[in-house]
């Protein structure tokens, strides 16, 4: 794609999220896209469409956006248990120091998908994406059961689940931020940071 079709794209992918993120994807018309991206529909539904794909797009953005920070972990000259630390630590970003649009985004998108049919095709996409943090977890834990700093008798696929569990766990916590205390108590970070030190326990050899 040319650069200023790729630039172009870009801008529309941008806007949309701004909108998906102060309106839902249900209340966020194409036209609103288009008005914001300064682009004519005819323009936005050549790139996009649909409004299916642009909401793929966008969310597939947001979660590649937090990629890098995966890659710049397993590049760092640390045993692969350090990795793992690393990357909890990451997670709890989730709450202390990660955007709460962006979180909220993506929670919507797995309340979106529950109640609406998406194409299986353009969900594998979202699957795609999700699965390049699978292959830098796995790749972490990899090195540290081979440089000794991880248990090998644990299966390499329990070990990813409890990683991605806490990942989860720690998304959903940080939505518990705009909620009233009545109907849910956000956990200390004491309690997170115990959370983190016991998943650690599980997997250090």
């Amino acid at each position: 794609m040319k650069k200023h079709m790729l630039e172009r794209k870009l801008l529309m992918v941008e806007q949309a999220t701004r909108l998906f993120i102060e309106q839902g994807f249900d209340n966020t018309t194409m036209n609103q896209v288009a008005e914001k991206a300064n682009v004519g529909i005819a323009t936005l539904f050549r790139y996009f469409p649909n409004k299916e794909l642009l909401i793929i797009n966008v969310v597939k953005n947001v979660i590649e956006q937090r990629v890098p920070a995966m890659e710049d972990i397993c590049r760092e000259q640390i045993n692969g248990y350090q990795k793992i630390e690393r990357l909890l630590d990451m997670y709890l970003q989730y709450i202390y120091g990660e955007p709460m649009p962006y979180i909220k985004l993506l929670e919507a998108f797995e309340v979106y998908i529950s109640f609406n049919t998406i194409d299986e095709q353009l969900l594998q996409e979202i699957e795609a994406s999700y699965g390049k943090f699978i292959y830098y977890i796995r790749k972490m834990l990899i090195e540290g059961q081979l440089d000794g700093s991880i248990k090998k008798e644990i299966p390499l696929e329990t070990l990813e689940a409890t990683l991605n569990m806490f990942g989860t766990a720690v998304k959903k916590y940080s939505l518990y931020e705009v909620l009233p205390k009545t109907i849910v108590s956000l956990p200390t970070q004491a309690q997170l940071l115990t959370m983190k030190n016991l998943t650690l326990q599980f997997i250090k050899k």
